[in-house]
């Protein structure tokens, strides 16, 4: 059956799990099928020739992982500290680490409860290209980071760059 042919009181209800997190006052989300995992903060290896979002790189056994500073991205002050905490995720064909400033937990919502249309947020104009959606909790809208949308083409190519030169220094 249709879900508009299921009247009110029949209809599933399908919850989504999301991984809050903080980034200086505010939080944010992530849907945790895009988690791969959660670390606390590791030694990372600066990549100067990495875009300005992107600290450098992290060894995650033996694989070299974009540390990327989200903070940049969400509008928001972030430097690297020790009690920081990482999210590993996978987009766009390669793991991305996002460094954040504590991880508040998985909730689960109704999938019902998610907007994923921000036309009619009145910040839309300012948000970022970063946000599926957001969800509203008390007088708090949680924004939802989509991991697809973290690190355009030209940062991608501006990453392998900066990665194959660090390489060719012997520095890797």
């Amino acid at each position: 059956r249709q879900l508009f042919d299921v009247p009110e009181g029949e209809r599933e209800v399908i919850n989504v799990d999301l991984l809050r997190f903080r980034v200086a006052d505010k939080t944010f989300a992530l849907f945790l099928s895009d988690v791969v995992e959660v670390l606390r903060m590791v030694k990372f290896v600066p990549l100067p020739k990495a875009p300005p979002d992107i600290y450098g790189v992290i060894n995650c056994r033996g694989m070299m992982i974009p540390l990327l500073n989200p903070g940049l991205l969400l509008g928001q002050e972030v430097a690297p500290a020790l009690t920081a905490n990482l999210i590993v995720v996978f987009a766009g064909g390669q793991h991305i680490a996002l460094m954040v400033d504590s991880v508040e937990g998985v909730a689960t919502v109704q999938q019902s409860d998610l907007k994923l249309d921000l036309q009619g947020q009145s910040d839309h104009q300012t948000l970022p290209r970063h946000f599926s959606g957001y969800i509203r909790t008390g007088s708090e809208n949680i924004f939802l980071l989509d991991v697809e949308q973290l690190l355009d083409l030209e940062d991608r190519k501006t990453l392998n760059i900066a990665l194959r030169v660090r390489d060719e220094w012997g520095q890797g």
